[in-house]
């Protein structure tokens, strides 16, 4: 008995989240495609983007990139977009080539949106790749919650960043497939050059100059009202140790936090820079002695493999992935979100440790992210999902 030759994975991946936009999903979206394509998966992703006036294709190794320009009115749009999508199928059988296997609906309401349609009209599977933004903000949406419902329920399956979404979306779709995959980053690209420690070196020199700042602890990424921002900065006044603390803030901030810089500006130490391409932060994560992510609620931050893969420790909240692989007393400090008395406790806990402690601490992140989170799982682990999708689909239309 032959075997059969195993199908081409040609995916049409659908976002609103794609380079050159900024942003934790835009990086995710790009990561993910772009390893996929190194593994040999056919990837075309449709971006819809309001940063152009005319649609962009762009040829690339194992897929195209296809920048759709969006039209005001978004069902205008998606017709064209369908229409493209026909003419584009149309095409690929015309000339023999692997025909799409899947549809994806990432990052955004548009994609969630289009992607249950077009996947019904081209009788093929679609796979909602669920960041955390999209579920926490469009499940309690009174305009978004329905596009988010119709997707999930209809979905091939749906693949997340974080348990705690997993046991959430279980719990109000009983029937959906829905499986975790962890992000996961590349340590051969990200690491520290010589230049790298020479710049952060000379930044404490620069910006840390009294004995009783000596502590750099940093804040990156979209510092948006659910990254707990204020509510950390509160945690470490009530401490009292905010006058002992230099805060390396990078991104961009809610008016509310920089009102409490303000305010607090003659016992508070910090240094803020407007949000940076991702190897630009290089030094400064090498700058800092621990890195804050007290989110109320999250997905599984870029920011916790970055710094994590550089082997600086944290002081978190137990909220979505960090909840999934920091361990207390191993990978830093944590804390239940939005439990002040607990932020406090961590806040002193970390102010005990000596710099062996902190090193080690650094030395435990680094080995988590390089076993766990790296990227040759990450696609790994997408890729088995979408072949198993295909064969269920495949096994479902022989049935």
């Amino acid at each position: 008995m032959t075997k059969s030759t195993p199908t081409q994975l040609r995916i049409l991946w659908l976002t609103e989240n794609y380079y050159p936009n900024k942003g934790g999903m835009a990086q995710s979206c790009d990561r993910i495609v772009h390893h996929l394509r190194a593994d040999g998966v056919l990837v075309d992703v449709v971006h819809f983007t309001h940063h152009l006036t005319k649609t962009k294709i762009v040829s690339v190794q194992n897929g195209k990139n296809i920048a759709f320009a969006m039209h005001p009115d978004v069902s205008h749009s998606l017709n064209l977009v369908w229409s493209f999508i026909e003419n584009y199928s149309q095409e690929l059988a015309q000339t023999q080539n692997p025909a799409i296997t899947h549809l994806v609906a990432f990052g955004g309401q548009v994609p969630m949106l289009a992607a249950p349609i077009f996947a019904t009209w081209l009788r093929l599977p679609y796979v909602v790749l669920l960041r955390g933004n999209d579920f926490d903000t469009g499940i309690f949406s009174p305009k978004r919650q329905e596009i988010l419902k119709n997707a999930l329920l209809n979905a091939a399956h749906i693949c997340v960043v974080s348990k705690d979404k997993m046991y959430k979306i279980k719990g109000l779709f009983a029937h959906a497939s829905v499986s975790h995959i962890a992000n996961g980053i590349d340590l051969n690209e990200w690491r520290l050059l010589a230049s790298d420690k020479k710049k952060a070196q000379a930044w404490r020199n620069t910006h840390v100059t009294q004995v009783s700042t000596q502590k750099v602890w940093g804040m990156f990424g979209h510092l948006k009202s659910k990254k707990g921002v204020l509510f950390f900065l509160e945690a470490l006044k009530l401490s009292g140790k905010l006058p002992q603390v230099h805060l390396l803030i990078i991104g961009d901030m809610t008016e509310a936090v920089a009102k409490f810089l303000e305010a607090n500006a003659d016992i508070l130490h910090y240094t803020h820079y407007p949000f940076m391409e991702r190897y630009a932060l290089l030094p400064y994560y090498a700058a800092c002695d621990l890195v804050a992510i007290p989110s109320y609620y999250d997905g599984l931050p870029n920011v916790m493999m970055e710094a994590g893969g550089l082997g600086v420790p944290f002081i978190a909240a137990k909220a979505g992935g960090m909840a999934d692989f920091l361990e207390e007393g191993i990978h830093g400090h944590l804390f239940h979100p939005g439990n002040l008395d607990q932020c406090r406790e961590a806040i002193n806990q970390m102010f005990n440790l000596s710099a062996n402690e902190l090193q080690k601490m650094g030395a435990n992140c680094k080995h988590l992210v390089q076993t766990q989170l790296n990227h040759h799982n990450e696609t790994a682990n997408y890729r088995q999902m979408f072949e198993n999708t295909l064969s269920l689909q495949k096994k479902a239309s022989d049935d």
